[in-house]
């Protein structure tokens, strides 16, 4: 580790031109759980947290070259209600499917 004047030198890199940043060779906060991130980097640090990001992200991309989303706009906006309307048909309960804060 480059440690000097009380700061850590941290290297990223992508495993493709998008999506997620990670660490290369040392640990980084993205793995610790939210309290922790939020007491150790509260005054240094923002979390941006999306509710039902793939499907919101995916639908504005759609929508910007001209395509239709009306089906994938109708999850986004009853994602509760269809999970809670599949759980018992698929026989999954709801804390397996991602915890919705």
């Amino acid at each position: 580790m480059n440690y000097e004047d009380g700061k850590i030198k941290v290297e990223y890199k992508k495993k493709c031109d998008y999506g997620r940043t990670l660490v290369k060779s040392s640990l980084g906060a993205h793995n610790l759980r939210r309290q922790i991130r939020h007491t150790l980097f509260k005054d240094n640090y923002i979390d941006v947290d999306i509710i039902n990001c793939h499907a919101n992200l995916i639908s504005q991309i759609m929508k910007s070259n001209n395509y239709k989303t009306e089906y994938l706009d109708y999850y986004i906006n009853n994602r509760k209600e269809i999970i809670k309307t599949l759980t018992p048909l698929i026989k999954v309960e709801k804390k397996n499917i991602k915890k919705e804060d």
